[in-house]
């Protein structure tokens, strides 16, 4: 039986589908555009959320965005809305070639990493979380 989506999981779905986010590597968000992580990240912020923005010293053309300091992982606001296992978006199984952020920094668009979510979120999603 496929586990169901809850809202904040098809509004993510939804927002890696619209082509309102440039995609990104190594980052949640950079000046280079958005890891799929990132887009929760985005998509999730509420006021109490702290944003730090990082300029590298070695190229003033490039920048970082941390989310309650997490640059390169889901921060805790991000895997309590969705309901994700871990930080980086770890499959239940826990096949390296499955991680969210391996799948985004190795060259799955925004759209196949949606489509792997929706055909197994079970892997993805903690079965018990509701929103």
């Amino acid at each position: 039986m496929t586990q169901h989506l809850t809202p904040n999981q098809q509004q993510w779905i939804t927002a890696l589908r619209s082509g309102g986010y440039t995609q990104g590597k190594g980052k949640l968000h950079s000046t280079d555009g958005f890891c799929c992580l990132g887009v929760a990240a985005k998509e999730f912020i509420t006021s109490d959320v702290e944003v730090t923005e990082n300029i590298d010293e070695d190229d003033n053309d490039y920048t970082t965005w941390a989310y309650d300091s997490d640059f390169d992982v889901a921060p805790d606001y991000v895997i309590k809305a969705l309901g994700l296992y871990d930080s980086n978006g770890s499959s239940r199984t826990k096949e390296d070639l499955m991680i969210l952020t391996n799948l985004n920094d190795k060259g799955s668009t925004f759209e196949q990493i949606a489509d792997i979510i929706e055909a197994n979120p079970e892997n993805y999603f903690r079965e018990d979380h509701k929103l």
